[in-house]
């Protein structure tokens, strides 16, 4: 069943569509970062340098990479975070409701229990935009390490490297951190896709599951446990505002999921 479901992905045009963006968008955001920076001023006009910038006239790679939303107006990364549910329900959640509509379900229960059906969506739902977020986030982590080599600034937030407990490590340790927190977006845009796909159970059609999950999503984004805190290493907010955000979000999720098995099992009753 779980082959089915990355087959089913890569047959689908729509699906590979939403795969594309996940992997170009943080490479946009890159190239935007070059070109508004002094990095860019440097490839528009070198004969006004003296060699090619370094050290603290540079952004260090981790810092110029996407999940550090240093770029200006962070709009790519607002379309990824912001409009996660979308991305994920076009990946690959929302198939079950097109499964559901043209009763294509009825079929593979004869074939296979409905739980069995059920847990290989939500793996599907889980592991497909874990793993193309991953590739996308190391893409773009690799390509940054190239392009902004030697760098060493942080916009000033250098300050921090002479504290001690967590933001002192952070800023010590950016590439060792921002390796962490590609597991951490990846983990949390799984779980995302996990939650719309149970959405998509619960409620069968095509509005509702787009409209609330968005809906919860965004709330998600705007608590002050804002989810972003689990996207972005360099903040200036603690282990406690981080911690909070996946509990509360590893609670939604966790429910939902419970709530849309108790309610396939009410209606086979």
């Amino acid at each position: 069943m779980l082959t089915k479901e990355f087959w089913g992905v890569i047959k689908s045009k729509r699906n590979l569509v939403f795969l594309f963006l996940i992997i170009i968008i943080p490479l946009l955001d890159l190239v935007q970062g070059v070109f508004s920076g002094r990095l860019g001023d440097y490839l528009c006009n070198p004969s006004a340098y003296s060699g090619r910038p370094t050290g603290n006239l540079l952004k260090h790679p981790a810092f110029a990479s996407f999940l550090s939303a240093t770029t200006h107006g962070h709009l790519w990364q607002m379309i990824i975070v912001w409009l996660m549910p979308i991305f994920v329900l076009n990946m690959h959640s929302d198939g079950y409701v097109l499964e559901k509509g043209r009763n294509y379900t009825n079929t593979i229960y004869i074939r296979c229990k409905k739980k069995k059906y059920m847990r290989s969506k939500l793996a599907a739902a889980f592991i497909i935009p874990t793993f193309i977020f991953s590739v996308s986030l190391l893409l773009n982590f690799i390509v940054s390490q190239i392009i902004y080599r030697g760098g060493t600034s942080f916009n000033g937030l250098e300050i921090f490297k002479d504290e001690g407990g967590y933001f002192g490590y952070v800023f010590n340790n950016p590439n060792k951190i921002y390796l962490i927190y590609i597991l951490t977006a990846s983990i949390v845009t799984g779980l995302c896709g996990l939650f719309c796909q149970s959405i998509a159970f619960i409620f069968k059609e095509y509005k509702k599951t787009y409209a609330i999950s968005f809906f919860v999503w965004i709330v998600l984004v705007i608590c002050p446990y804002s989810i972003t805190y689990l996207y972005q290493p360099f903040i200036e907010y603690g282990t406690k505002y981080i911690i909070m955000a996946f509990v509360i979000l590893l609670s939604i999720v966790v429910a939902s999921v419970t709530v849309a098995f108790m309610k396939e099992n009410k209606d086979e009753i």
